[in-house]
């Protein structure tokens, strides 16, 4: 019932946020120098193309999933979740066409990330997403720190934003999912998951360290990031919906 009564309260959260439109201030934005064309070009349209997914295979899984389990709720949230992550997709495109920087069509990392959410059920692509977004996080505060422009300033505001309220739900999914197991399991699935942090943290540090720099060097970028991953998945650590409205 508890798992019922909080998919329910997601559920008014992401329905309030849907059918947004933003209006980019244009007038007030600062261009690109070939400077930070150089460090940002190629890292932004990375992170454009993995936020463009349309996320098939998670709004499968999340329907067989809430079928078997009585939480008819579940679909209507992914569907709604995948729809911002590609109005974030829309936003970076937005700014790359004015500022004439290419999209991309395919990308290993991004190639990789999507392979390992189709390796299991729900709770693989919610343990790889909440991996990718955690990352999302630390690397939008990094690009705003990192450009002149108040266009995509404001963008990564957005995303952060969002990017929040995404990895707080994917937390508490993940912190029920693993409650109902044995010790043992729990422990491992754990494990398995700083694993995968782990290793993704190294390759967005070496794709993206132009832009990551900005926030330090490799060991603080390290540091901060086990610091939030810790926060969200810690055992006292239960993010709900009314908390993120809060």
């Amino acid at each position: 019932m508890n798992d019922v009564l909080e998919l329910d309260a997601w559920l008014l959260f992401f329905r309030a946020r849907r059918g947004r439109s933003i209006d980019l201030p244009w007038s007030d934005d600062t261009p690109l120098s070939e400077t930070e064309r150089h460090r940002i070009a190629r890292s932004i349209a990375t992170f454009q193309l993995g936020e463009s997914s349309e996320g098939a295979h998670l709004l499968s899984s999340a329907r067989r999933f809430g079928a078997r389990h009585a939480l008819p709720a579940l679909a209507e949230i992914t569907q709604l979740f995948i729809r911002e992550e590609q109005f974030h997709a829309a936003l970076l495109a937005a700014f790359m066409k004015e500022r004439g920087i290419f999209l991309l069509s395919s990308q290993w990392s991004d190639r990789s990330f999507r392979s390992l959410r189709h390796l299991g059920g729900f709770e693989v692509a919610i343990s790889v997403l909440f991996v990718a977004e955690m990352i999302a996080l630390t690397y939008y505060r990094a690009l705003a720190a990192a450009t002149q422009s108040s266009v995509l300033k404001y963008i990564c505001s957005i995303i952060v934003a969002d990017e929040e309220a995404h990895v707080s739900y994917e937390a508490s999914l993940l912190i029920r999912f693993r409650s109902r197991r044995s010790p043992l399991v729990r422990r491992c699935a754990g494990w398995l998951h700083r694993l995968l942090y782990a290793g993704a943290l190294v390759v967005a540090y070496s794709g993206h360290r132009g832009v990551l720099r900005t926030g330090g060097e490799f060991l603080r970028f390290w540091k901060t990031s086990w610091s939030r991953f810790d926060g969200y998945l810690g055992p006292e650590s239960v993010p709900s919906a009314a908390a993120v409205v809060a």
